[in-house]
């Protein structure tokens, strides 16, 4: 799998760099894990904090172009993302069940 950085930034307003990157790849387009694994190893950062947007393949080419954010650290990653995104890239931790009954009374 071979990476190329579009364009990154620095957001002014969470604490994150927001990147696109271009992807090629062998076979099938590969998973969000995959992906973001690949993306941290290209920027130097932990794959806890990479979280994957978009991923749009190329019909008949190889390719995807990737959205992504990468966070500072965990915390500010949970408090600013949605929950649906945290989930479809595996960043919820097993806590989240037993904060829910702890607020209910239970």
């Amino acid at each position: 799998m071979k990476v190329k950085v579009l364009k990154k930034e620095e957001s002014k307003f969470f604490p994150r760099v927001e990147a696109v990157f271009e992807i090629e790849y062998a076979g099938k387009t590969p998973s969000r894990q995959e992906i973001s694994s690949e993306i941290a190893k290209t920027l130097g950062q932990d794959e806890k904090l990479v979280i994957i947007k978009k991923i749009k393949s190329k019909y008949g080419e190889q390719v995807c172009v990737v959205e992504a954010n990468i966070y500072l650290d965990e915390k500010a990653m949970k408090d600013i993302e949605n929950e649906y995104i945290l989930k479809r890239n595996n960043k919820l931790s097993e806590e989240k069940p037993e904060e829910k009954k702890e607020e209910k009374g239970e």
